[in-house]
């Protein structure tokens, strides 16, 4: 080892004393770890039911306050299956409206099964029909436009009508033919309301998904056509088929 010779000023006979080397860096102290112990693990994401059912609540208050555009992100927030969901849960309600009115009219628990399933295809076909020609509309002026995004507005504009379902179905319970009146006299301008709040929601949904430019006004004209053209159609079909089965049972 050569030992280090001390530098000298020039002009001052005293040496100046050597510089020591640099020795190793220390290592960094390590973070005190909290008295509670360890971080809980992060809770589990809450299940489509359960993120969905509220929707039928806050989508409604949210229009009513005149939030027309937190109302229509709300079902599109929850998930690309939110809006299914939704619908579905819109068409067991019309059922089971449709099989308390068929039970308390004296039917059997047969015919009332049979009323509750014919309803609820129906209006789970209704609105999926609205979905189908919703996107066909759309992708007239943007062709990026997903099917999801299109079922997501008419998801949003299902929860106001689930809102008058399910009045229907509380007012269903009400036994004897005044409960059918007061159903009848309650429901019907709920459901009025709820069309004429609906249908001006989808065209605004509908605007801002198109964007800027070409107005969505024609295509949501055209295709609200085409919409109710399927519709007579799968209605004809069914009050054929259901006029079949009648037949059937009388002879």
């Amino acid at each position: 080892m050569v030992d280090s010779v001390p530098d000298v000023v020039p002009g001052s006979a005293t040496p100046l004393p050597p510089v020591p080397a640099p020795g190793p860096a220390e290592a960094p102290a390590p973070a005190p770890v909290p008295a509670g112990g360890p971080a809980p693990a992060a809770a589990p994401a809450r299940g489509v039911l359960a993120r969905t059912f509220p929707l039928f609540g806050r989508v409604p208050l949210a229009v009513w306050r005149g939030q027309t555009v937190d109302a229509l992100d709300l079902v599109r927030r929850e998930g690309r299956t939110a809006w299914f969901v939704v619908v579905a849960g819109v068409a067991v309600v019309c059922g089971v409206t449709a099989l308390l009115a068929i039970a308390v009219a004296g039917a059997s628990f047969g015919v009332a099964l049979r009323g509750f399933l014919s309803v609820a295809v129906l209006v789970l076909g209704f609105y999926v029909l609205r979905c189908v020609t919703v996107w066909w509309a759309l992708r007239f002026r943007r062709r990026d436009v997903t099917f999801s995004a299109a079922a997501g507005l008419v998801a949003t504009v299902a929860t106001v009508h689930g809102l008058v379902a399910a009045v229907a179905l509380v007012l269903g319970v009400v036994p004897g033919a005044s409960g059918r009146v007061l159903q009848l006299v309650v429901v019907g301008p709920l459901l009025l309301l709820a069309v004429m709040v609906s249908e001006p929601l989808l065209y605004i949904g509908m605007a801002r998904k198109a964007g800027p430019g070409r107005s969505i006004l024609m295509p949501y004209v055209w295709f609200n056509l085409v919409f109710v053209v399927l519709v007579s159609v799968l209605a004809l079909v069914t009050t054929l088929m259901g006029l079949a089965a009648l037949w059937d049972s009388l002879t």
